[in-house]
């Protein structure tokens, strides 16, 4: 697909330089479903499609933004699963390689799109999650298209991940029953992470609240040296070892709690042994 249409040229402009500029979504997204209105009137699909793509990457970028929001304001969870939506975005775009416009390649770097998917792998690997959930249900399925269920021997006629009229085609599912769930640690849906509920509640006469029980302390030790969502970091991690005129050093006693995390007081666990820890080492790109 090449582009040959000056107001969505600009706006091509506008998206691809998003880590110089900070551009209004809201106001960019609005022009673009004037535009797709416009395109599906005229009948251009090749429009339509052009337009789908750039929806996408302004969600990619919102979603991005957002994120990082939610990581300086300590809201950790919510800041996980935007990063879940923001993977799931460029694994989108990567899985249509072949439809994709002439001119993306050049956009993906001038959007910053390489650096927002390296980034968002390395925060997701600071999170302390461990154990989700992976339910298993039945259910039907629609095309977003034509609204027909779909059927293996009787298909719609419309592909999954196509453009038709500016719109990709999905499946829509229905009648959804759940029939068991199980405990994974490499889910194909990263929002569905484990958190105990709390005590029960006599008033509601029932648990009605999770906990976030969780260590932040790597994602927060980052987010605080950060001042801007482009701002390029990575880390490493090494293994050091600690005995016990170390601990001492550095005030840990008897009745404290053992620093290998077993709860048990230091005294009775691991007092005259070496510990074995992990050292994260965080590096930042100051220009």
């Amino acid at each position: 697909m090449t582009i040959d249409n000056l107001p969505l040229l600009k706006i091509v402009n506008i998206v691809s330089n998003v880590a110089s500029q900070r551009y209004n979504a809201n106001r960019v997204i609005r022009l673009l479903m004037i535009g797709k209105e416009y395109a599906l009137e005229h009948q251009d699909q090749e429009l339509a499609a052009h337009i789908s793509y750039l929806q996408e990457a302004v969600e990619i970028h919102s979603n991005y933004f957002c994120a990082f929001s939610l990581l300086q304001q300590n809201e950790f969870y919510e800041a996980w699963c935007k990063l879940e939506e923001v993977e799931k975005g460029l694994l989108f775009f990567q899985s249509r390689q072949k439809d994709r416009p002439d001119y993306w390649d050049e956009f993906l770097v001038s959007g910053k799109y390489k650096f927002i998917e390296e980034h968002v792998s390395r925060w997701q690997e600071l999170f302390p999650y461990e154990l989700y959930l992976s339910p298993g249900m039945i259910y039907k399925q629609n095309c977003s298209i034509c609204n027909n269920v779909i059927n293996p021997r009787k298909p719609c006629g419309h592909n999954d991940g196509e453009i038709y009229n500016g719109e990709f085609r999905e499946r829509l599912l229905s009648d959804i029953r759940y029939d068991h769930i199980a405990l994974v640690n490499k889910p194909a849906n990263k929002f569905c992470v484990v958190f105990p509920i709390s005590e029960f509640d006599e008033v509601t006469n029932g648990y009605n609240k999770s906990m976030d029980i969780y260590d932040y302390s790597l994602v927060k030790g980052v987010i605080s040296c950060l001042t801007d969502p482009f701002q390029a970091w990575d880390y490493s991690v090494r293994k050091i070892e600690r005995d016990s005129d170390y601990f001492e050093s550095i005030g840990v006693g008897e009745n404290d709690s053992c620093p290998c995390g077993s709860e048990k007081k230091y005294v009775n666990c691991c007092m005259n042994l070496t510990i074995t820890g992990l050292r994260y080492e965080v590096y930042l790109n100051r220009s």
